[in-house]
């Protein structure tokens, strides 16, 4: 069955899926060591399981995930696991969560597949950013794109031919040079129908080291050289690639310096992909400068815990669940309670509580979705940013999403675009208030937006404004970075697992960036 027809089935019966899922889930894993010790096998309803398991985060499971790693394979599931996936956490602290055959059959291949299917594209020839090792390990160590796109490439559905630069330059030993064999492999397409890359900031990142090393690259390109140290193996590759003429790199040249539009290039792109929406809306921005009105599809949502939802639609960051990848249960944020999926109401702020097919219970992921609507029976929501993601300097307790909310209006409004951006706290005079890091090419005088965003933040947020209003925040004040320079201390500065460059800066990034401003 066609993907789209996939989920248009489903959504119709996605409540009576979500129970099923919960069903199957307690009487297969009833005999884990997690199921035994919560009673799966006195479980006959939601309510049973409900009363049988607290819902907690990482530190319900953990026990149970260290009791597998030392060898007891059916500790949490009993499922077959495919492998382990590595993440940084929202604290930095690193988990570990198991990956299992039957979640990634589950998962399928929507994220991949659905923007091809929605444009109805049949000639394919895509560009993936990314590249991808096998796990690592005695405990088969990996993320989830890794596991996802080796899984489509060991079962077919990811097909060479397709690839720019084929397998070589997306199924790696290493990443070492990587974003220069990338930036090589790019500019050798003649052309291309998709541009695909994990997060859209990974695309700025990208386009951005193309425009800081295009001389270098040029010029290897011209002698057939190479100015970084490369394998053997990847030298082949990148010798066996169509070698651009002179005219050719001109044009990408205008693509990078002259803001021309990336179809100049590529006339058949027909879309770019990667997590981005409101949470990452100044990496959008940013794109817009290369890609014009080149369609975004806003890939997937999803987390090493689970994949919950993608797209059905172009240009907008707004999510369909997937019923049949999880029991999906909801904390109502506004409520401080957990409701079930049948309760969940358009406008409503809520985190998703997850039973999974890898070994998740009741897990809470500490992400705000917005409730836009409803497909069917399937909820649709945009994700507003992490739960703990807020902004409290004065007892004003601003949402993340809430001051990005504002920059996007405060661009809008001004016409000036922000590429990047970060915040900080100053505590240099009293009042305190916002020391906000921006990178707007071909801005000279920025402290004019000072009282714009002031406005603005009262606007959206009665708490900021009443806070104000009490004189315990000053207006926040601007420091104009030169572009590249936010992106060079998140590489500095960068302590593994996924890199979703937060806005908000921790005290070591502060540090970073004032002692720029010193020096």
């Amino acid at each position: 069955m066609d993907l789209l027809d996939h989920i248009e089935k489903t959504s119709k019966s996605a409540l009576e899926i979500n129970k099923d899922n919960l069903k199957r889930i307690v009487s297969d894993c009833s005999l884990s060591a997690f199921g035994r010790d919560h009673g799966f096998d006195s479980v006959h309803s939601p309510q049973d399981y409900i009363s049988a398991v607290d819902a907690g985060c990482y530190g319900s499971h953990a026990p149970y995930i260290e009791k597998y790693l030392s060898g007891d394979e059916t500790a949490l599931t009993a499922y077959t696991v495919n492998c382990n996936l590595l993440s940084s956490g929202s604290s930095g602290s690193r988990k570990r969560f198991l990956l299992t055959d039957e979640a990634l059959r589950r998962y399928s291949s929507y994220w991949y597949e659905v923007p091809f299917r929605l444009q109805k594209q049949r000639e394919r020839k895509e560009f993936h950013v990314g590249a991808y090792r096998k796990g690592e390990g005695v405990h088969n160590d990996t993320i989830l794109s890794a596991a996802f796109y080796w899984n489509l490439k060991n079962n077919g559905t990811l097909r060479e031919e397709n690839i720019a630069g084929g397998y070589p330059f997306m199924f790696v030993d290493g990443l070492e040079s990587m974003l220069y064999l990338k930036a090589r492999l790019f500019l050798s397409c003649e052309d291309l129908s998709a541009i695909i890359s994990n997060y859209l900031y990974d695309l700025t990142v990208f386009f951005a080291y193309i425009r800081d090393n295009f001389d270098m690259l040029c010029d290897d390109i011209r002698k057939r050289d190479f100015s970084v140290p490369v394998s053997e193996h990847m030298r082949k590759a990148v010798e066996s690639l169509p070698h651009p003429d002179e005219k050719r790199l001109m044009a990408f040249r205008d693509v990078f310096f002259e803001d021309k539009d990336i179809r100049t290039v590529f006339p058949s792109l027909g879309f770019v992909s990667g997590i981005g929406g409101s949470v990452y809306r100044r990496h959008t921005q940013s794109l817009r400068r290369i890609l014009h009105d080149t369609p975004v599809y806003y890939y997937t949502y999803a987390s090493s815990e689970c994949k919950m939802g993608v797209p059905i639609s172009f240009d907008r960051s707004e999510y369909i669940l997937l019923a049949d990848t999880a029991f999906y249960e909801f904390a109502d944020l506004k409520e401080n309670r957990i409701i079930p999926m049948e309760d969940l109401r358009e406008g409503m702020s809520v985190s998703p509580v997850v039973t999974t097919f890898s070994g998740l219970y009741r897990y809470v992921v500490n992400d705000e979705l917005k409730i836009t609507g409803f497909h069917n029976q399937s909820p649709l929501f945009t994700v507003e940013g992490r739960v703990d993601d807020i902004i409290n300097l004065a007892g004003e307790k601003l949402g993340a999403s809430v001051f990005q909310d504002a920059m996007g209006i405060l661009s809008e409004r001004t016409g000036v675009i922000f590429t990047d951006y970060a915040l900080a706290f100053d505590f240099s005079s009293t009042p305190a208030c916002y020391r906000v890091y921006v990178e707007a090419p071909g801005q000279k005088e920025i402290q004019k937006l000072s009282s714009s965003l002031h406005s603005i933040l009262q606007e959206l947020d009665s708490e900021y404004e009443d806070v104000c209003r009490f004189s315990l925040l000053a207006p926040p004040r601007f420091c104009l970075l030169e572009e590249g320079t936010l992106r060079a201390m998140r590489t500095s500065l960068f302590k593994g697992g996924h890199n979703k460059a937060s806005f908000i800066l921790r005290q070591d990034e502060a540090e970073y960036l004032a002692a720029k401003e010193n020096s």
